[in-house]
């Protein structure tokens, strides 16, 4: 016996719901599924537009580190370039006047050459810096642009 047959012992006959049928297209049915498929859409739109942000991603402010400051006894010329943000500033030591702390700052000088230069004091050029133990003449073109003597 086939199941779309009507037999004469079953009551009522059992139909097989197709594609066209109204239980399957029901208007119901429809607007539920229209509202679940809507709530679905609007809550991934939601969790897009105000998901936080990753720690890593987010900006933060600039730290602001201090660093000493040093008296400015000479400014080197303005830069070529008027866009550029940095510009040079070159600290000249005067070596007929400037302390053991300042001398150091000077490249190839350590605390033993800074007190010889401050004994060796006073000078009439930069190259009487060639007496100073320890000072010869490589240490004293190096430092020709950065030192004066007054």
């Amino acid at each position: 016996m086939s199941p779309t047959t009507p037999s004469t012992t079953d009551p009522a006959p059992r139909q097989v719901a197709d594609a066209t049928s109204p239980e399957r297209n029901h208007p119901l049915r429809l607007v539920l599924f229209g509202l679940l498929l809507g709530v679905a859409v609007s809550g991934l739109l939601l969790w897009l537009l105000w998901r936080p942000e990753p720690a890593a991603m987010t900006l933060q402010p600039p730290r602001v580190v201090a660093q000493p400051v040093q008296p400015l006894l000479q400014e080197s010329a303005p830069p070529a370039d008027r866009n550029a943000s940095v510009q040079v500033v070159e600290i000249v030591v005067n070596l007929n006047r400037a302390t053991l702390a300042e001398l150091e700052t000077l490249p190839g000088i350590g605390p033993a050459k800074a007190q010889a230069i401050v004994d060796g004091r006073p000078y009439s050029t930069v190259d009487d810096l060639d007496r100073v133990p320890g000072i010869g003449a490589a240490t004293i073109d190096a430092l020709r642009t950065l030192v004066v003597v007054e």
